[in-house]
């Protein structure tokens, strides 16, 4: 069923009425969303979110600086300039919703407890809000920390930046 659901949404959203589609099918998918994330936080224990607080933190912590560098690392390998790998990692540098999905279902099945379900759902929230934060402010954090970045970058870049004016004006639509 759920590969048939997968199949028949990746054959609407390649027809001409997908922006039709959509557009019906929005407040089913609000209504959807809205149940889901008050299931997830009716579950989420935050008695025991209070107890793990460290864990979180670290993990965090971990998931924002940690996979940053990891993706600038990854970045300035495949040739990419300093700040074209720091805006990546900074998008990157979050737990995605999808975790949230994953830690539901296992919740239910009893593959693991409610102490982990709470340590990667806070640590997701935490690190969606912050990733949002961070991008909101990455012109100014990568100004702050551009001269530590240095060792990112290779000495010839692949990736070519074209600063030229256009000579004609451009309007995009």
């Amino acid at each position: 069923v759920e590969i048939g659901g997968f199949l028949a949404g990746l054959a609407l959203a390649n027809s001409y009425e997908h922006h039709q589609v959509a557009n019906r099918v929005r407040p089913l998918r609000d209504f959807f969303l809205i149940s889901f994330f008050v299931l997830l936080g009716s579950r989420l224990g935050i008695s025991s979110a209070a107890s793990l607080w460290l864990p979180i933190l670290c993990l965090s912590l971990f998931v924002v600086v940690g996979t940053t560098i990891i993706v600038m690392g990854l970045m300035a390998f495949l040739g990419y300039r300093k700040r074209t790998s720091f805006f990546t990692g900074l998008s990157v540098a979050q737990v995605s919703e999808f975790s949230f999905v994953l830690m539901t279902i296992a919740l239910g099945l009893g593959h693991i407890g409610e102490s982990l379900f709470t340590l990667v759902t806070v640590t997701g929230i935490i690190t969606i809000i912050t990733s949002a934060y961070l991008i909101g402010h990455a012109d100014w954090l990568f100004s702050v920390l551009s001269p530590y970045l240095s060792f990112f970058e290779r000495s010839r870049p692949k990736e070519v930046l074209h600063y030229g004016g256009a000579q004609h004006e451009i309007v995009l639509i």
